[in-house]
This record gives structure tokens, C-alpha cells and sequence, in this order.
């Protein structure tokens, strides 16, 4: 599975300028999980890998996420709700949930 990049900062010192890796992701995605005991209901996910790919066999280390349940990269996360979310390389986070009623198509 591919990473993605990870973002650097620099913390000036007074004799110095130091390189710190965050290992904060430059790249996410949104994941839809839909899971057959649950039809009508959508969880989201925000994932930090490169590749939709990746993101969509990522959100299987979820607890309670299977391998038949139905996963779609959505769309990339922005830049903002990288920063928001301070999502990390390769993490998987809960990003809410969608819930359709009876008379939502």
C-alpha cells in the first residue's frame, strides 16, 4: 500500500533550524462504507493514503468494517479538513455518517 507524503515543518531555534516530520498525511480521502446489515445507513470515513484504492482496503482496520462490505473513495480530502482533522499517514478515521429514511430515494 502506498503512503503518502508526509509534510515537514521547520522550528527555528536561536543557533539553529531544525527539521521535524509530522507524519501528518498531505493527501486523504472520504470513504463510504455501506454494510448489508445496515442498507440504509452510510458511515464515512477520512482516510490518509494517496490512492482511492488504498483508502477503500484501509477502512478494513475500522473495528466492525468487513471485506464485504461495499467501500467507495468519495472524494479527496481538501487541504482544510486535512489540517482540521490533523489526519495522519495511513490513519483511518471516523468521518460521520449518512442515515436515508424509508422515504429517501
Amino acid at each position: 500500500m502506498a503512503k503518502a507524503n508526509i509534510i515537514t515543518r521547520t522550528m527555528l531555534t536561536p543557533n539553529s533550524a531544525i527539521a521535524i516530520v509530522d507524519d501528518f498525511a498531505a493527501c486523504g480521502w472520504v470513504v463510504e462504507v455501506i454494510m448489508p446489515e445496515w442498507p440504509l445507513d452510510r458511515r464515512l470515513f477520512a482516510v490518509g493514503v494517496e490512492l482511492a484504492a488504498d483508502a477503500e482496503e484501509s477502512v478494513l482496520l475500522y473495528p466492525g468494517v468487513l471485506r464485504s462490505d461495499q467501500r467507495v473513495a468519495r472524494r479527496r480530502l481538501s487541504s482544510a479538513e486535512l489540517s482540521d482533522l490533523r489526519l495522519r499517514v495511513a490513519a483511518v478515521r471516523s468521518f460521520g455518517w449518512i442515515a436515508h429514511g424509508q422515504d429517501d430515494p
